[in-house]
């Protein structure tokens, strides 16, 4: 038994036609049989109307609507109850188990739009090998599922597969540019469009071979959307890990407009934001990129201090080379610079701190609520994304975080780290330990130490051998690091966090971008929008 929404594509778009010509802006929910798994071809098809703010609906709007599906070709009984008129029993049966077949102010069809299957909107719907060919150390990569996410496509812990076993895949399944896939198992639906030639087979995924690259981006952007989303989740299948088949992708209803120029407006629009997102996002991964890179010379390689003692030319402005010494001394860490010091993580920073144990929310019930799956995606954070926690009015102050706290996971991804460049109204949850430097010129030193080898090193010593992964505040705080001197600890400070203010503004930037796309993404698809024609458009 299977459940979700069992009603044919074809019945499906002219029952939702009737909907937005008699009863638009009603929020219409299917429920009872053709929900719980229990349907056949003739059963009938249980509908309940809630209008706008839960009224109750004119009862001759309703009628209307009746009597024209009686009239249309629908071969079974189409039963309509109003919420409003329903006693509350009933509202209660119905929210357990429903499908949304119109959301709430949706329109199912607007002006110029219609939907048709997949398989008519594309040159063909395909999916990837199903049989797990050997990896190999050299050869070319497979793509699976979980290599999909968020929109782009993950290949740096694709395995390889033999050329023999890549041949043989693409003669069925071979991705070309423009082509849309999207994931079939595990976390369903995550599209992702091929903007460049692809050199890779796949492996449980769909292909939607795409005849033109407006149409890719269209058929990208419609699975981005709100919509489409809800529908594959209702036609995903399976208990213990989720699946959709290929079968219900090829019958996949896509919402298409008839005016190509206007479709070539809208993936414009959309791909421009998309575009200077994704600008922004390498801009920050250079940034990055250089200042690690710095950290690395002055604190790791120690390449000034070298050069001097060889009569080299440090390459750094003259006000700069004469903060770095010109010899080393031993230490407990080896050879280090002469007149720096061997500190731990705990003789820079306060008493370190557990984090909040709370259920995360996507309601401001109050304040952001930081955890572990926020801090080690990039080296910045995306606050927008960050839910919400309710916390008694005597919690705030020990878990509240602030500028140049670092935060370290100590379990689920142990070590890894950030350091909070913003304020927020924010608390940090309990799988996080905050470390708060004593001095805040540390602060950026610390920042590119935990992104450092040698203390990866540490974590790696540390948790080796363990069944279970974990770090406390303890073990942090005994972590050793190189020092340099007061002085040019604040050079180092000024510098970064020249880099670093770009940084953070690239990603203010983006995170408007994106908010201002995914606001216009389901009015430009559905029509809700309507756009001119725009130059230059693909």
């Amino acid at each position: 038994m299977v459940k979700g929404l069992h009603l044919p594509l074809r019945h499906r778009k002219e029952i939702v036609a009737l909907l937005n010509k008699y009863l638009p802006g009603v929020e219409v929910w299917v429920y009872g049989s053709r929900v719980n798994g229990r349907s056949h071809d003739g059963s009938d098809l249980d509908l309940v109307l809630r209008g706008p703010k839960l009224a109750e609906i004119d009862t001759s709007r309703i009628a209307d609507f009746i009597e024209a599906l009686q009239d249309s070709t629908i071969p079974f009984l189409v039963e309509a109850r109003d919420w409003a008129r329903l006693p509350e029993s009933f509202h209660h049966e119905v929210e357990r188990e429903h499908v949304a077949l119109v959301g709430e102010g949706e329109s199912g069809t607007a002006s110029g739009r219609r939907y048709i299957p997949a398989s008519e909107f594309c040159a063909s719907v395909r999916d990837g090998t199903h049989d797990s060919p050997k990896p190999v150390e050299r050869g070319r990569k497979l793509v699976t599922s979980r290599h999909l996410t968020t929109g782009q496509l993950d290949l740096s812990d694709a395995y390889l597969i033999s050329e023999e076993d890549f041949e043989y895949i693409n003669k069925r399944s071979k991705v070309d540019k423009w082509d849309v896939l999207i994931s079939m198992i595990g976390t369903v639906g995550e599209p992702c469009l091929i903007k460049e030639e692809p050199d890779f087979a796949i492996k449980n995924i769909g292909l939607f071979k795409t005849r033109s690259e407006a149409d890719g981006k269209w058929l990208y952007y419609y699975f981005r959307s709100k919509a489409a989303q809800k529908s594959i989740k209702e036609q995903s299948r399976g208990t213990t890990q989720q699946y959709i088949p290929l079968g219900a992708l090829r019958d996949f209803p896509i919402l298409i407009t008839d005016d190509l120029e206007e479709q070539k407006t809208v993936v414009h629009i959309l791909g421009t934001l998309d575009d200077k997102i994704e600008l922004n996002r390498r801009m920050n991964e250079t940034l990055e990129a250089v200042a690690r890179a710095l950290f690395k010379s002055w604190f790791v390689d120690f390449d000034p201090v070298r050069a001097k003692m060889e009569g080299r030319d440090t390459g750094l402005p003259k006000h700069l080379a004469d903060l770095f010494p010109d010899r080393f001394e031993e230490s407990e860490l080896g050879k280090i610079p002469e007149g720096w010091e061997v500190k731990t993580l705990g003789d820079l920073c306060h008493k370190p701190q557990y984090g909040y144990t709370a259920s995360a929310r996507d309601r401001p019930i109050g304040p952001k609520f930081l955890r572990i799956m926020d801090i080690n995606k990039r080296s910045w954070i995306d606050w927008v994304s960050v839910p919400y926690c309710e916390i008694t009015v005597d919690k705030p102050d020990k878990y509240r975080i602030y500028k140049s706290d670092i935060l370290i996971a100590r379990m689920a991804d142990p070590g890894h780290g950030i350091m909070v460049e913003e304020d927020q109204d924010a608390v940090f949850a309990s799988y996080l330990i905050r470390f708060r430097p004593i001095d805040k010129r540390h602060a950026r030193i610390l920042q590119y130490w935990i992104r450092s080898d040698g203390y990866w090193d540490l974590v790696r010593g540390r948790s080796a051998g363990t069944t279970r992964v974990s770090l406390n505040a303890k073990d942090l705080s005994g972590f050793p690091l190189v020092v340099p001197s007061e002085s040019l600890t604040s050079k180092f400070s000024k510098h970064v966090s020249r880099i670093r203010a770009s940084v953070v503004a690239n990603a203010a930037e983006m995170q408007t971008l994106t908010s201002l796309r995914d606001t216009l993404l389901p009015k430009l698809i559905a029509g809700e929008l309507r756009v001119e024609g725009v130059n230059g458009h693909c």
